[in-house]
């Protein structure tokens, strides 16, 4: 579904870049269908966490998903988030999977 919605909003144009209000309709109840813990929003970003772990004051040492960003990322990019234990504690790290859309490793 957003596949085929992403090709009309990337043709540019002001006709295919609005989705209809049943397509809006659609998008609004899967969301909604998702546990509440499992989103994250901050601004316009939206952040899906997968996994975590650890134990801490404020919540996980660590945490792990898939983050929507429109505008420019926040966090560190890298190219792989495959050796976490060489990352260093206290940031964000993103790594690219299409325009706008990261996997996400939060190291607290």
């Amino acid at each position: 579904m957003m596949v085929e919605d992403s090709v009309h909003y990337m043709r540019g144009s002001e006709a295919d870049a609005k989705l209809s209000d049943a397509r809006m309709n659609e998008y609004t109840t899967l969301l909604s269908e998702i546990h509440r813990g499992l989103i994250v929003t901050n601004g316009d970003a939206i952040r899906f966490h997968v996994a975590g772990g650890g134990l801490s004051a404020i919540g996980p040492e660590w945490s792990k998903g898939i983050e929507y960003q429109p505008e420019s990322p926040e966090g560190i990019i890298v190219e792989s988030l495959d050796r976490p234990a060489s990352l260093a504690v206290g940031n964000v790290y993103l790594h690219q999977l299409a325009p706008h859309w990261f996997i996400f490793e939060n190291l607290d």
